[in-house]
């Protein structure tokens, strides 16, 4: 598929005022790589961001949740005018993450336009109690919506609110990936695509391939029921009526046609990530969803 007809990935990154956010996201952009990235800021006030090589930055001034929904598509399309490869989306810390992602998945002029990526929750691990007491509504708003939660400011977090806030944010969001950083210091964009080399911040990405043609509905009825560790399956598979690109995330399984009608994938290649990722398992699961000759 060419870049034009390319979808452009978009995540949204919420999290309360404090939590790293923008601290996030400034590491995001100055570790890229070759990606061309854009972030539409939907914070209240002023931010000061800082791209790198072709990153590309667009401000919104005022809080794009609480206008109409017509104004976030429209701020979304003026900034995909730039073609970058992803744009991230920093919310307000009150904002609705499931009300922001409705508006974006039910825009008619979005569809082919956006692929929606996983959503990002950061969170402070040191003051993550302390702010549950008081503003528990929506942490548990934000938190459901989460498909990575980053637990940040993990160097100033006692041993006893790291594994608190893990549990609490576990019990939340069973399936989300929850990573620990400092300063907001993660490979974010091997946790999104799966490829990265180091291991060592609690996730893994693990990539199947097999030969032959997948059932739909088999395939589904797999994706759909993989463990609560795999917050994340994609990649491509051939079906009986050509390839298609398919995704498992936020619980739910997407699948769309290649643009292609001709674009035949030799073979079946899905890439699963998460912090328990079986890879055996998987393989022998998968191999169920053939159809047999």
């Amino acid at each position: 598929m060419d870049k034009a007809s390319k979808p452009i990935k978009v995540n949204l990154v919420a999290g309360f005022l404090g939590s790293g956010k923008t601290t996030l996201v400034k590491h995001f952009l100055r570790h890229s790589g070759s990606e061309k990235a854009a972030v539409l800021v939907n914070e209240l006030g002023e931010i000061a961001l800082e791209g790198k090589g072709e990153g590309v930055l667009e401000f919104a001034q005022g809080c794009l949740c609480c206008q109409s929904p017509n104004e976030l598509v429209l701020a979304l399309k003026t900034l995909a005018r730039r073609n970058p490869d992803r744009i991230l989306i920093e919310s307000t810390g009150i904002a609705e993450p499931a009300r922001i992602l409705k508006t974006l998945s039910d825009a008619p002029s979005l569809k082919h336009l956006i692929s929606i990526e996983p959503t990002i929750v950061v969170v402070d691990a040191a003051g993550f109690f302390s702010l549950f007491q008081t503003l528990a509504y929506y942490y548990v708003m934000q938190l459901r919506a989460a498909d990575v939660v980053i637990l940040n400011k993990a160097d100033v977090a006692t041993k006893a609110q790291l594994s608190g806030a893990e549990k609490e944010i576990r019990k939340i969001q069973p399936r989300a990936l929850v990573v620990r950083a400092r300063h907001g210091r993660v490979d974010l964009r091997g946790i999104l695509e799966g490829e990265t080399a180091d291991r060592a911040q609690g996730f893994e990405a693990e990539r199947v391939g097999i030969e032959g043609t997948l059932d739909p509905a088999d395939l589904q009825a797999f994706l759909e029921r993989l463990p609560g560790g795999i917050y994340r399956a994609k990649g491509r598979v051939r079906f009986p009526g050509g390839t298609h690109r398919v995704q498992f995330l936020s619980g739910s399984y997407s699948s769309q046609a290649a643009a292609s009608a001709g674009d035949i994938a030799p073979s079946n290649e899905l890439v699963f990530i998460g912090s328990k990722v079986d890879r055996p398992q998987l393989e022998a699961k998968l191999k169920r969803c053939l159809i047999k000759a």
